[in-house]
């Protein structure tokens, strides 16, 4: 349920959850031998990659690597040249963004059964356990609402809405967006827009897509891996779930 008030306060990608298990990734290092990464997301332009710290080289934007994506299924694996769009360490873990250099290659090398997996326009994607539900302060031009999200990704999120708060966001070109995920310490505050609305029930839901530009959100790599790392510990999560109902 969100609620609404008035005031003058101001300040790429849906995927099954199964997907980061589809796919393993390494870093091929100057050495010829692979440092095995955790994926957070990735689309067919490229990919962000968590690498352990101590192990990881210090890498430079625009430098050039070999990454390597083993496909867990068919055992098959394909070898993409990528070129480093930025770096940060976040305690004893390295968030890596890449952009891969020749995309086509990649899509001809790529198993057709994971296609499905790099849809441009989508990103992986997790809902909040029902149990740890996440509460998200919304911030525009005129007003603010507290609402609770539906499901996140590294490039957005989905927001369930009473109409009345739909309508008024129409008029809001940008949004400051205020919550801290489960099990977290570090407050998240990015800012965003809004995708798409859609009628659902007696409410309608948002789609929000986040703006990492540094000069709107700030230190934007730190708070995409904490996304990504929440990402990756809901996955855990649901695949344990899983796994415990099909001995049960």
């Amino acid at each position: 349920m969100v609620t609404l008030f008035k005031g003058d306060r101001r300040k790429k990608y849906r995927v099954e959850p199964e997907s980061p298990g589809v796919l393993e990734v390494s870093l091929i290092l100057s050495s010829r031998k692979s440092l095995p990464g955790e994926l957070i997301n990735m689309s067919l332009d490229g990919s962000a990659v968590f690498f352990p710290a101590k192990r990881c080289p210090d890498l430079t934007p625009n430098e050039r690597v070999k990454l390597k994506f083993g496909m867990t299924q068919t055992k098959k694996s394909v070898t993409i040249d990528a070129i480093v769009k930025d770096s940060c360490t976040t305690g004893e873990r390295k968030l890596c963004r890449f952009q891969f250099a020749e995309p086509a290659i990649f899509v001809k090398e790529l198993d057709p059964s994971l296609w499905k997996y790099f849809n441009r326009r989508k990103g992986f994607r997790m809902e909040p356990d029902e149990l740890e539900p996440i509460e998200v302060m919304l911030e525009w031009h005129g007003g603010f609402a507290h609402g609770r999200i539906i499901d996140i990704s590294t490039t957005g999120m989905g927001l369930e809405v009473d109409p009345e708060l739909a309508r008024g966001l129409r008029r809001a070109d940008m949004l400051t967006l205020s919550f801290q995920l489960p099990r977290s310490e570090i407050p998240l505050k990015l800012a965003g827009n809004i995708a798409h609305r859609k009628p659902k029930g007696e409410n309608t839901h948002c789609g929000i897509r986040f703006d990492w530009n540094w000069s709107k959100t700030e230190d934007f790599e730190l708070q995409e891996s904490v996304i990504g790392a929440y990402l990756m510990r809901r996955h855990r999560e649901i695949r344990r779930k899983r796994s415990r109902k099909r001995r049960g």
